[in-house]
């Protein structure tokens, strides 16, 4: 471990040069002289005097010193533990005559943190000599007795696993705090053990136990038993902290850390730079992962670094992998050469290169695109040769990294990683199994190495294990009929069985699956579960609920009140919005706009601008504004904001009227790759234009690569598949309809509306595998369900016209007037047919005009020329010859060969009348 504190140290000398200017000095002469020499001097007498000394007393304080451990060094205040000097320590204080409970359970505990070192079988059979004194203990009251059994009982080393519980219980009523905040995580406290604890808590935390001061603030922290109160647990923290408990700084800090206020960063700082000076090696970790990853309390690097060393040099690991992620980011930040960039990332990583745990930690941090591609050409070699050596954390980080970039394992590196977690299965490391049937059935191994059946096989075997994670699986495995036939039945058992092991994951996607349920009894639990999760102010939970308010077509406004109030971040009020916005009724879209307002009037909110642009391109009866719509997008584009750069190039390449504008969408796609690589609307939409010849050659091949790379990283990935479903059922090339319908039912098993709407469609038009109007109607249905408006359209057709149902023109026309006002052009253009051909019943021109002016102000080009008709004629508006030019020419702006003629007769001709444009066209 020296050795790579030296050569880490080393290596930053090279990389950083001489200390940053400004602050730099100062922070080194202040870091130079954390510790005293007569503060370790002194300590170091002190253990000399316990080591001499025979006496039980003397013996416990150095059993209690060596386990908080001995200051480092005199330049290094990190305190270094002896755990096996501890147990040698308390073994000769009982050999002494102490028999105290606080010494016996002391040195259980030691004993149980070391069984996985070479004394092993000493500490076992020390531990059964132990047993007997423990129990009694318990029968005298003892709750940290009580608890350590139930440890000792977990881990099968004394007494039965099943005692646990019974011991965790009686731990917890005796008092325990550790029992306490264990029962709370997992939510099984009763409520009369629950009332005893807390009472205990307070008791402890009253009379001045830092332990019990700590443990009420985590639990009105939200860590279970009580809703959380975040001006609570800063009270008792900051009780704590005024006793100068080391732990109690670090907790209070973390504590502010994770609210936004400048003041608390910097005195989360103080905090952590005092429990790093009293010893603690989890501040001094803290310090330096701000500084490495530019954290909120603005740590330099050399005062990062200095602490991350000597953490690194009592032993702490997890120190070596941050301490390199400041040495790399030195070497990402400079401008030089790229060659000799690499040789510096080389310098940086060199430390770490045998070090699969540092590698790992480095692998699976969240860097930003542009470092990641300079730095993945040195690590991932580095992770390659660790995979082969046969660590297992290496390997799945190893196929993260690769997966992120749409890259497959090699081969050998499949193997090896195959090969590891096989032999970590046979030690009966559950969560190997978990993860060897994940890659499996990710298509990330080769089916040589392992079979799907054998995948699904270790799945379950892992789910018997009570690896959480593998029940969640199996869980959306047959919500979706991934793999299983799909059930709701069996999806909702496996989702609570995922949940009851403490995965939160499962318990949000089974009220989400029975928020979507037709049983009132699965809706009202998961109206419940969101209900209970807004209480605690949960912004999600609203949003959800409001959603499925929304769905059953009933939105209270109370709901709505409340989620506006819990979404106090703009991200959450965002989700919210795009709720509202996706159910498409005048008042979601109104009250989309006002939770909206504020930002958008501040004009400072790229992804508020969006939003509302989206909304003005949109809207139907809520009276949307294109211009307005693209001049917000254009905005929000010069803001640098990513959503608008997506959302315009997809309107130029999607708009006829836009198509001198499609090299720019291009040039868009193009920005936005530059900054985010793996992107994956950018891809596709680019894909899309080298597909069709938009703004640049046609492609087939670049566009097929780009489609393979997302499939690559993301199998299930509902845009790509629908993409790849779409070429199967039109491209001449490679037309397999079997194979799309394949792929949009697995999509829509999984959720995808569009999936949905895409494959009741293809049973409607005949480009599947048939016609089948039942079959199209159920899918339809599903995806008109789920807020699709092109869904909802298609069904207002099917009533209108009874296929695949009994016609219901009324119903049909809701149909389409909602899927109008959710922005469907072409909902818009048939209702003006609806009003003009009197399929209601009565002709009405008037209420025509309103849908053919909404669906040409959107660019339809026969609502464009129909609506020039009108004008020319005086049906249902004003008759008014250059208005009906206006939108002549619109249409022929949009494609329309006819209006281009019609416009050209009628400006050749002045007196040109209907009748000569009929003459015209004919």
């Amino acid at each position: 471990m020296t050795r790579l504190v030296l050569a880490t140290l080393l290596c930053s000398t090279v990389l950083f040069g001489s200390p940053e200017p400004g602050r730099a000095q100062a922070d080194q002469e202040a870091l130079a002289s954390t510790v005293s020499s007569s503060d370790f001097a002194a300590e170091q007498k002190r253990l000399q005097t316990l080591r001499d000394s025979r006496s039980a007393a003397d013996q416990r304080a150095l059993g209690d010193l060596l386990t908080e451990g001995l200051i480092a060094s005199p330049d290094n205040p990190l305190r270094r533990p002896d755990r096996i000097g501890a147990i040698a320590a308390y073994r000769a204080a009982r050999a002494a005559g102490d028999r105290s409970e606080a010494t016996l359970v002391r040195l259980v505990k030691l004993l149980l943190s070391r069984l996985d070192d070479t004394r092993t079988e000493r500490h076992l059979l020390a531990l059964r000599e132990l047993e007997g004194e423990l129990r009694a203990a318990v029968f005298k009251g003892s709750g940290d007795a009580a608890y350590v059994l139930a440890l000792a009982a977990e881990l099968n080393v004394l007494g039965m696993p099943d005692e646990k519980e019974r011991l965790l219980q009686s731990a917890i009523v005796l008092g325990n705090v550790s029992a306490i905040l264990e029962s709370a995580r997992s939510a099984v406290l009763g409520e009369t053990v629950q009332s005893v604890a807390l009472a205990k808590l307070q008791a402890r935390a009253v009379s001045g136990a830092v332990d019990a001061m700590i443990a009420l603030a985590r639990l009105h922290g939200g860590n279970g038993l009580m809703a959380a109160d975040r001006s609570k647990a800063r009270a008792w923290l900051e009780k704590a902290v005024s006793t100068a408990s080391t732990e109690a700084k670090v907790e209070l800090a973390s504590h502010l850390l994770d609210e936004t206020d400048v003041a608390g960063f910097e005195r989360a700082h103080l905090l952590l730079s005092q429990a790093a000076e009293q010893g603690s090696r989890q501040a001094a970790l803290l310090l330096g992962i701000d500084a490495a990853t530019s954290g909120p309390m603005q740590v330099s690097a050399a005062e990062g670094r200095l602490w991350l060393a000597r953490a690194l040099s009592i032993g702490e690991r997890a120190a070596a992998p941050h301490l390199v992620a400041l040495d790399l980011r030195g070497a990402l930040a400079a401008s030089l050469p790229a060659k000799e960039r690499e040789t510096r990332l080389q310098n940086a990583l060199a430390p770490v290169a045998e070090d699969p745990e540092a590698l790992t930690a480095l692998a699976n941090r969240p860097w930003a695109p542009r470092d990641a591609a300079l730095i993945e050409p040195v690590l991932l070699p580095m992770l390659h040769k660790a995979t082969l050596g046969g660590d297992v954390t290496a390997g799945l980080a190893y196929d993260s990294w690769l997966r992120a970039s749409g890259l497959p394992i090699p081969d050998d590196a499949a193997s090896a990683l195959v090969g590891s977690l096989r032999r970590s299965i046979a030690a009966n490391v559950g969560y190997a199994t978990f993860a060897l049937a994940d890659l499996a059935l990710d298509d990330r191994l080769p089916v040589a190495e392992i079979s799907r059946e054998e995948a699904v096989a270790f799945l379950f075997r892992a789910a018997d294990a009570h690896v959480g994670q593998a029940m969640l699986r199996i869980a959306q495995m047959y919500a979706y009929g991934d793999g299983f036939a799909q059930s709701d039945a069996f999806a909702t058992r496996w989702y609570r069985l995922a949940a009851g092991n403490r995965v939160e994951a499962a318990a949000w996607e089974l009220a989400e699956l029975q928020g979507r349920s037709r049983d009132p009894a699965a809706r009202k639990e998961a109206t419940t579960f969101f209900n209970a999760r807004l209480n605690e102010g949960e912004a999600r939970a609203g949003t959800a609920l409001v959603r499925m308010q929304l769905a059953a077509g009933a939105l209270d406004p109370r709901t709505l009140l409340r989620a506006e109030q819990a979404a106090s971040l703009p991200e959450d009020r965002y989700e919210l919005v795009k709720a509202l916005v996706m159910e498409g009724s005048a008042k979601s879209f109104d009250a989309a706009r006002r939770i909206l307002a504020p930002a958008v009037k501040q004009a400072s909110d790229p992804v508020a601008l969006v939003l509302e642009a989206r909304m003005q391109l949109a809207a139907g009866n809520s009276a949307g504004d294109p211009r307005r719509g693209m001049a917000l997008l254009q905005r929000a584009a010069a803001l640098g904001a990513v959503e608008a750069k997506l959302a315009l190039a997809s309107l130029y390449l999607t708009r006829m009227r836009f198509r001198e504008h499609q090299g720019e969408a291009v040039a868009l796609l193009h920005e936005v790759l530059a900054s985010r690589p793996k992107s994956t609307p950018a891809r596709l939409l680019l894909s899309d234009a080298y597909l069709r010849g938009h703004g640049v050659s046609r492609d087939a091949e670049k566009a097929a690569k780009l489609v393979k790379q997302v499939l690559a990283e993301n199998s299930a990935d509902p845009q790509a598949s629908l993409l790849e479903a779409d070429w199967l059922i039109f491209s001449e090339e490679r037309r397999d309809p079997s194979r799309s319908a394949s792929l949009l039912q697995t999509q829509m098993q999984r959720g995808s509306s569009a999936a949905a709407r895409e494959l009741g469609l293809s049973y409607v038009n005949g480009f599947g595998t048939r016609i089948d109007a039942d079959l199209a109607s159920v899918h339809l249905r599903r995806a008109a369900q789920a807020g699709d408006k092109e869904a909802i359209a298609a069904l207002g057709h099917m009533l209108m016209n009874g296929v695949g149902m009994s016609a219901d023109p009324d119903q049909g026309v809701q149909k389409l007037q909602q899927a109008a006002a959710a922005g469907n052009i072409a909902a818009m253009y048939d209702l003006s047919r609806v009003y003009a051909l009197g399929a209601l019943g009565t002709i009405d021109n008037k209420e025509s005009a309103v849908w053919l002016r909404r669906a040409a102000e959107l660019d339809h080009p026969s609502a464009a020329y129909q609506l020039g008709l009108l004008y020319l004629q005086g049906d249902g508006v004003p008759q008014d010859r250059a208005e009906a030019i206006k939108w002549f020419t619109r249409s022929a702006e949009v494609g329309n060969l006819l209006a281009a003629r019609t416009a050209q007769t009628l400006q050749r001709s002045p007196d040109a009348t209907l009748s000569d444009v009929k003459n015209d066209a004919d």
